[in-house]
């Protein structure tokens, strides 16, 4: 597995995320064996070129972004490797629908993105959600089907896809868990996206992973969860 660390902040490099990512990374490095009892080894990189994340969406790779737009890119990227791509984004938000919406070449469509833990948005943007029948889990939705109903439904969503890409912004989780940039209540909790997660990392069409939506304050807390979650994915 490669892990690679994108401490940029816009085209710039921020020496908060590159702080932030290091101690992640430390942290990793000090977990043993994740709760399926594996402990890989990772080959571990940091980037501070933006032009070079193009060349390291590949296989068996986790991303940790400092700047959350940089999922666009990946992915669009990852669509030219793989037939069938299909996105699976955790979010607090639907940021990602600028994919479809700014898509002049019509190259990726709603069906191509999975919206999870959603729990803030436009009225404009759940009409247009529902118009283009993308699908979406809401954290209502997550709760009213129960965590293990959800996840087999996502799951089964998501073996579809030709190749699958997940996203994970941290404000995907409830704020009490975290510090990120977006501080939406009624997330989810660190175990059920821990839990969701170990369970879709079955599916054998997962090829590439990415983090980002990280506060550029450092948090003990927050520190220890992605490394946790990068341990779970490994």
């Amino acid at each position: 597995m490669n892990i690679i660390s994108v401490p940029i902040s816009g085209i710039s490099l921020s020496f908060e995320y590159k702080t932030l990512f290091t101690e992640v990374i430390k942290q990793y490095s000090l977990l043993g064996a994740n709760e399926n009892g594996r402990n890989d080894v990772a080959e571990i990189r940091e980037v501070n070129d933006v032009n070079e994340i193009k060349e390291n969406v590949k296989d068996h790779t986790i991303f940790l972004f400092g700047d959350a737009s940089f999922t666009r890119q990946a992915f669009r990227t990852f669509m030219t490797k793989y037939p069938n791509a299909g996105l699976l984004r955790f979010d607090t938000d639907f940021a990602m629908l600028s994919l479809i919406k700014n898509n002049t070449n019509n190259q990726i469509k709603p069906n191509q993105i999975i919206f999870a833990a959603t729990r803030a948005w436009t009225r404009e943007e759940i009409d247009y959600i529902r118009a283009q029948m993308v699908n979406h889990f809401s954290m209502k939705k997550l709760f009213e089907l129960g965590i293990d109903e959800a996840t087999d439904t996502l799951m089964e969503t998501a073996r579809n896809f030709g190749a699958l890409y997940i996203s994970i912004d941290i404000s995907c989780l409830d704020p009490a868990f975290v510090k990120s940039e977006k501080k939406e209540p009624g997330g989810l909790s660190s175990r059920e996206l821990i839990y969701m997660l170990q369970r879709l990392k079955l599916l054998k069409n997962l090829k590439v992973v990415d983090i980002s939506g990280f506060s550029e304050e450092k948090d003990e807390k927050t520190i220890k969860l992605a490394a946790k979650i990068i341990k779970e994915l490994s």
